[in-house]
């Protein structure tokens, strides 16, 4: 399931180098619907995936430059 949500940040990420730190914080369960946020700031990539009970894992990676 872990790897699962990363594989969803790497999808959803174009031009993803690496994922630097990643905190799974609540469980997502079989069925539960999640919502991925990404937020882009230069070459950092903040990201979230939220499930029902709130925020399931946060993390911060880092993507090349798409110029």
């Amino acid at each position: 399931p872990g790897a699962a949500l990363l594989a969803w940040v790497q999808e959803a990420a174009p031009g993803l180098v690496r994922i630097e730190h990643a905190r799974f914080t609540a469980p997502l369960r079989p069925g539960e619907s999640a919502r991925l946020e990404l937020e882009r700031d230069g070459d950092r990539l903040d990201f979230t995936v939220l499930g029902a009970a709130g925020p399931c894992l946060r993390g911060v990676g880092r993507v090349k430059d798409l110029r």
